[in-house]
């Protein structure tokens, strides 16, 4: 589905920004994990403060359009495939 080579980018871009990572470390995580953004940690030679790809549902959206994804039936197999990559096997 993925034809050429800006719509991978475009898909990995609009799954970055579908995930509230402030949701995870609070909600999941009782609030015991600090909200990760980059590789490095604060205070880390080489750290870079970033939020590239905060959380934003309206960016997400239109980035899974433009990569392809513009229909639920389309979504829902992206999904299927994610969730089944390596085989099922975890």
């Amino acid at each position: 589905m993925l034809g050429s080579r800006a719509k991978p980018v475009k898909l990995r871009q609009a799954i970055a920004y579908s995930i509230d990572k402030t949701l995870i470390t609070q909600g999941a995580l009782n609030g015991a994990a600090i909200t990760a953004s980059v590789l490095l940690p604060k205070g880390f030679p080489g750290y870079r403060e970033s939020n590239a790809y905060a959380y934003n549902v309206e960016t997400a959206i239109q980035l899974f359009k433009e990569a392809g994804y513009d229909t639920p039936e389309k979504v829902k197999a992206l999904s299927e495939e994610i969730n089944n990559w390596g085989g099922g096997k975890s």
